[in-house]
Formats: structure tokens, C-alpha cells, sequence
């Protein structure tokens, strides 16, 4: 079963996080899968908006921790850079406008997918959290150069060295997305967005997006890949993934 549905409409291709069970994780298939998608729409002159969103009212509880529970690959650096560098650069520099939309939970390296999006709309109940260090981890998915990008260097300390929840108020407040909407209504507000977004020549936006880009992002998020082997090295991650599988297992409706 796919971890990413796509299904192009017009000038629109809707990719959805699709493992709703588990509050779609960014799992390695789901990084595969999202970068080869982003791949064929960059090659579809039809198609000029990319809206990303997640399935059954949440975006992404970030990454997989079945994954994690049993280690990084030996060549987690390359590996990072291949399955997940290339894909959060390829949805952050292809030519359409891509748009996230945000339900429920954007964890971790889902949060940071959601920042990778030209535009970010969010429901009014949604939150963020970059808890990367509560696992024993570093930042991945572009997170150490889309958040303090957005944020500024001391709130984006705040954020990461915390972990803590962030409302879409304040997301909205400090700069990590467009536009609030209420509860219920991300359909109709991509709608209307991509309405309004209409309005300009395909290659007009496209080129006011690439006026806005940033050449040491790539350089950022590879450095992410080599920063996250050295913090597992002594394996205190494996400790606290194993800690946060107990406590939801406890916590889970009999």
C-alpha cells in the first residue's frame, strides 16, 4: 500500500502522508515515495500547485520510531542525504508553488516538511513541535536551517533546545505559517488560496519563488546527516525511543 497518495486535478497534484493509524510518520518509504512523486510533477507542464497534506486530521507525527528503535543504518549520513536531504530540497526548490496543510499534529521531521511549503495553512487547533532532542537526536529534514530561517535564532533556540508545543496561534505569530483558518474549513482555505494564487502567470510565480531562495540550504541539511550520527553514537537515543514506545503502549485504549 502506498504511503503517499497522489491524485492530480487540473493544475493541482494533492500528495497525502496516507498512514492516518499512526498519524502518518515520515517514514524511509514515505521519504522515497514524496521524493519520487515531487520528481514526476516537476516534469508536468500542467501542473503548477502542489498542496501537501496529511491523512485523517493530522499531518505527521514526524519520524518513524519503529524505524529508530533498532538503530541507525552504519551509512546513516549518505543514506540521510539520499532518502530525505534530496527529497526536503526537492519539495523546497521545485518550480510549482507548494502549499501544506496543516491538521491536528506536525512533529519533528513532519514540521519540518510542512516549512519546507511556499505557503503554510493551518487549522486553528493544529500544533507544531520540533522535540528532535527529547529522542536524543539532532534536527533533520531541513529543520536547522527552515526554522530559525523563519523564526530568528533565539526563538528558534527556544524551540529546539525545549521541545515544546507550539498552537498555531503562536506558529502564526512568530512567522512558521501563512494563515490560520478556522477548525474544519482546509479544504475550502486551499481553495481559496489557490484562487487567489491563480491570479499571476505560472512562470511569474515561479520566478518571484526562486528570487526568494537561499543558496546554503543544501549545505545545511547535509550537515544535518553528520550531526545526527555523532549524537547517536553513544546510543542514548535508543534509551528514550524505547522509554517513549513504553509509555505509549501504557497509554494506549485497551
Amino acid at each position: 500500500m502506498a504511503s503517499v497518495l497522489t491524485e492530480v486535478s487540473g493544475d493541482v497534484a494533492c500528495l497525502t502522508l496516507s498512514a492516518p493509524g499512526r498519524r502518518n510518520p515520515v517514514s524511509r518509504a514515505v521519504q522515497h515515495e514524496l521524493g519520487t512523486e515531487l520528481r514526476r510533477i516537476t516534469c508536468d507542464d500542467g501542473v503548477r500547485f502542489v498542496v501537501l497534506r496529511g491523512e485523517g486530521g493530522n499531518f505527521s507525527s514526524g519520524g518513524d520510531l519503529e524505524e529508530l528503535k533498532d538503530g541507525l543504518p552504519l551509512n546513516y549520513v549518505s543514506d540521510y542525504w539520499e532518502r530525505m536531504g534530496k527529497t526536503v530540497l526537492h519539495l523546497r526548490n521545485i518550480d510549482q508553488i507548494v502549499i501544506c496543510a496543516v491538521q491536528g499534529v506536525a512533529l519533528g521531521a513532519g514540521a519540518a516538511l510542512a516549512l519546507a511549503g511556499d505557503v503554510v495553512l493551518a487549522e486553528e487547533d493544529a500544533r507544531f513541535r520540533f522535540q528532535f532532542v527529547h529522542l536524543g537526536l539532532m534536527p533533520d529534514a531541513g529543520t536547522s536551517w527552515l526554522l530559525p530561517t523563519a523564526v530568528g535564532l533565539p526563538v528558534a533556540r527556544d524551540l529546539l533546545l525545549t521541545g515544546r508545543w507550539i498552537s498555531a496561534l503562536e506558529a502564526h505569530q512568530r512567522g512558521l505559517i501563512a494563515r490560520i483558518v478556522p477548525a474544519g474549513s482546509i479544504e475550502t482555505a486551499v481553495t481559496s488560496l489557490l484562487d487567489e494564487l491563480r491570479i499571476a502567470p505560472k512562470e511569474t510565480l515561479s520566478l518571484a519563488k526562486n528570487l526568494l531562495r537561499r543558496d546554503d540550504f543544501s549545505a545545511t541539511v547535509r550537515m544535518e546527516g553528520v550531526y545526527q550520527q555523532a549524537a547517536a553514537a553513544n546510543g542514548n537515543y535508543l534509551t528514550q525511543i524505547a522509554e517513549l514506545h513504553r509509555v505509549l503502549k501504557a497509554s494506549a485504549p485497551e
